[in-house]
């Protein structure tokens, strides 16, 4: 087979009109001529991967091969591995990259970049709209006065009054001058609460006034020493605000232990 390798080449080169001084100059130790590849077979010079066939770099390439196709975004096969394009990294370590990437976690408002809402924006929900009938309170602007309008509603939801005595005279009245306030329309009150104790038998009502006549919303009786609640619905009797109290008036014997209270919740 070698032989016959061996003829083929020699006809090739004859037909070449390869010259028979075949050992002509090579340059920096490779074949510079086809003769010269010839001579190297002919030698029976084996090339393989111990003993490759030497490559020469043409000078003014930079000491760089760059492959057919091969451009900023398309990369041919190199040495068996297909795809990516080599990116150079230049004064560069893994240290020195670490430095210029985001600590992990939280970090504070100056190593932070800030978001800037669109000017056109009104609020943090564009398509949101209050239901009928609700208004901001006075002073409250945008999500900051909604939330405290909230907060407002939830802590405040109770407002109350109550009056205590030791010695509470036969036929006295205790808390008849104390009223808690429903305001105008809309108010975040819905309830009215009362409470009433005294050690000894009596009464108990409740009103509501406009700031001119008055109007009894419940009577009862309190029994001594048993603590009578009621709970009632906010019912207004005018719109601009109704007043509400709720007075113990005291059976035929002075009582040393007794408490009356009122108050306005909503829930």
């Amino acid at each position: 087979m070698q032989t016959r390798f061996r003829t083929l080449l020699l006809a090739g080169a004859a037909s070449l009109a390869v010259s028979g001084a075949i050992a002509a100059t090579t340059i920096n130790g490779v074949p510079a001529t086809i003769s010269q590849l010839v001579q190297i077979v002919w030698n029976d010079q084996n090339i393989s991967t111990a003993n490759p066939l030497p490559v020469n770099v043409a000078a003014g390439g930079g000491g760089s091969v760059t492959a057919a196709g091969t451009n900023g975004t398309t990369a041919q096969a190199v040495q068996g591995i297909n795809g990516g394009v080599p990116v150079g990294v230049s004064n560069s370590s893994l240290a020195s990259l670490d430095t210029k990437t985001p600590a992990i976690g939280t970090q504070t408002k100056a190593a932070s970049r800030s978001v800037t809402p669109a000017s056109d924006l009104a609020n943090i929900e564009p398509a949101g709209t209050a239901v009928t009938g609700v208004t901001m309170p006075a002073g409250g602007t945008g999500i900051t006065g909604w939330l405290s309008s909230i907060w407002q509603a939830t802590v405040g939801r109770q407002t109350f009054l109550v009056s205590t005595s030791s010695n509470l005279a036969a036929g006295g009245f205790l808390n008849d001058a104390n009223y808690v306030f429903l305001g105008a329309s809309p108010s975040p009150y819905v309830y009215l609460n009362a409470s009433f104790y005294s050690n000894q038998s009596g009464t108990y009502t409740v009103q509501a006034t406009d700031g001119t006549n008055l109007y009894t919303i419940s009577t009862g009786t309190v029994t001594a020493s048993t603590v009578t609640n009621l709970r009632l619905q906010a019912t207004p009797v005018t719109a601009t605000g109704t007043r509400y109290r709720a007075y113990l008036t005291n059976g035929s014997t002075a009582a040393t232990v007794a408490y009356a209270s009122v108050s306005l919740s909503s829930n």
